[in-house]
């Protein structure tokens, strides 16, 4: 590590982006309109640290893929470019990628990435879209990369100033021991902390009332201290109506669902993540519970939409395994990086294999392959996923009872 690297690693330790929280929607929604805005079929917004690069928001992006190791990384070397936003219109033809096993196993042919710098100037990682051909990006799509970046950091900053709200509340507290320590120029510096606390608050507030989400103070009992302007469109109600009013009599059927989370968090003294449904409202939401003076500020965002596709595609999921049972066809999915292989229910039962049974990845579906058409079988699927090619072919299996039959595999290359 060089000593230049030192700073902008200390850097990216202040924004906090680690802390073993899941996958995050604001960050989810960013890479989402990232991949719209330049026609790509995968984005990501991802950090790099003194070994890896890790993604905090994917689109599209194959699964498993949550860590790059720095010296696979494209982004680890786009980040040291003094350019707003880098365009590799031909990754296989850079000699600095061609032999990355981003581009020879899984095919990326064309990148484009938005250094995400701090005020100090320091660049933390990227917002990048990638596509399997080779291609440009038009000015107005290198100007949307560019301009979603820009909001990626104002959000970061925005999460950054959260946290420094509590540590502003250790000012109050350095105040008191200060008037205790001494009486010495005691007004001197009571109204110099006050002047800092209150400025450290005025900014606090204003950052509050322009953040997407959803924010709210409340005393051990639950009564509204602070609410921001989104909750209060979320809520229907003003912040002044709500001021003092106890969270769970005014919105009866709250304290269902809330209430245990949040009186744990208050008890336990630690931060709660929280994903509820208010029945009154038929509406989804998710946010963090960060105990505080006794009460708990919570930050939350409205989920109802994700929520509702992840039901359809539920109940899309149980149609197609009721089909594949119905027309006795299988399929199965391959993670070439994990060498994880899943298989549909009806895999199993073509198999003979009871359902769920650990498949032991690419060599447990070698195995089951009728001996004289495995050299066959390696060779195609090993070309397919070269070429990232689709293949159609007939080969034999050999079941869990010693049953041998024919299987056609088809359109493997979506599922590698």
């Amino acid at each position: 590590m060089s000593v230049d690297e030192l700073p902008r690693l200390d850097e990216l330790r202040r924004y906090d982006l680690f802390d073993g929280v899941g996958s995050d929607a604001a960050f989810d929604g960013l890479a989402e309109l990232a991949a719209h805005a330049c026609a790509a079929p995968t984005a990501a917004i991802s950090f790099v640290d003194d070994r890896r690069q890790r993604l905090v928001a994917r689109f599209n992006v194959p699964a498993g893929i949550e860590v790059i190791d720095k010296e696979y990384s494209i982004c680890a070397v786009i980040i040291e470019e003094p350019v707003p936003v880098a365009v590799i219109e031909n990754l296989g033809a850079d000699e600095r990628f061609a032999h990355s096993p981003l581009v020879e196993r899984l095919g990326f042919r064309f990148y484009a990435g938005a250094p995400l710098i701090t005020p100090g100037g320091y660049a933390l990682g990227t917002v990048c879209v990638v596509d399997h051909a080779p291609r440009a990006l038009a000015p107005a799509q290198v100007r949307t990369l560019g301009l979603v970046r820009d909001r990626v950091m104002e959000l970061l900053e925005t999460r950054r100033e959260l946290g420094e709200l509590r540590r502003s509340e250790a000012l109050r507290q350095e105040a008191v021991e200060a008037l205790l320590a001494t009486q010495h120029d005691l007004q001197q510096r009571i109204e110099l902390r006050t002047r800092e606390i209150e400025a450290a608050h005025q900014r606090t507030r204003t950052i509050l009332e322009q953040i997407g989400d959803a924010y709210v103070v409340l005393d051990r009992h639950a009564r509204f201290l602070y609410v921001n302007s989104r909750a209060a469109q979320i809520f229907g109600r003003s912040a002044d109506e709500l001021m003092g009013k106890e969270l769970w009599s005014e919105f009866p059927g709250g304290d269902g669902v809330l209430r245990e989370p949040y009186e744990r968090a208050l008890r336990e003294g630690v931060n709660t993540t929280v994903e509820v449904r208010y029945a009154p409202w038929d509406r989804w939401f998710e946010g963090r519970i960060y105990p505080k003076d006794g009460g708990a500020a919570m930050v939350f965002t409205e989920i109802s939409d994700r929520k509702r596709a992840e039901a359809a595609a539920e109940e899309s999921r149980l149609r197609l395994v009721e089909a594949q049972r119905v027309a006795h066809v299988g399929s199965f999915e391959f993670d070439i990086t994990s060498d994880r292989v899943v298989w549909s229910d009806e895999t199993y039962r073509i198999y003979g294999v009871p359902i769920g049974e650990k498949i032991d990845g690419y060599r447990g579906f070698l195995k089951r392959v009728h001996p004289d058409d495995l050299e066959r079988t390696q060779r195609i699927v090993g070309e397919a996923i070269a070429a990232g090619a689709t293949m159609v072919y007939d080969h034999r299996i050999v079941r869990a009872d010693a049953q041998r039959l024919a299987a056609r595999m088809q359109d493997a290359h979506a599922a590698v």
